[in-house]
């Protein structure tokens, strides 16, 4: 089973961070808190030994996306696939509200998270 476990830590007084540990089928912490008006650095990794798809209302209000340290050039897309050993990571500035996150794989579909931007 694959395991995601969300750990938010702030950068600085400018952004704020959270990251994602796709492992074991869940995401855990289901529930991370961050505060408006200040950007969130998203990282996703998976750490397990299954493919994985990031699926958020999120990835509308993406920039700056990265794959492995690697900027691909273009939009962030509506899901992003994870191979085993690979993370994505984007800037998001989204308004206040409640964002679902999920894994949209056949079986996975417990695999889910909430964040929420007060």
């Amino acid at each position: 089973m694959l395991l995601c476990t969300v750990l938010g830590v702030a950068c600085d007084a400018s952004t704020q961070s959270v990251f994602l540990t796709a492992e074991d089928y869940r995401f855990s912490p289901t529930l991370v808190r961050r505060s408006s008006g200040r950007p969130i650095t998203l990282t996703v990794s998976n750490a397990g030994r299954e493919v994985h798809e990031f699926a958020s209302p999120l990835l509308a209000h993406a920039r700056d996306l990265s794959a492995d340290g690697r900027s691909p050039g273009k939009a962030a897309p509506a899901v992003v696939t994870l191979e085993p050993g690979r993370f994505v990571r984007f800037m998001v500035e989204a308004p206040v509200g409640t964002y679902l996150y999920w894994c949209r794989r056949k079986g996975h579909h417990n695999m889910s998270g909430t964040l929420i931007i007060e």
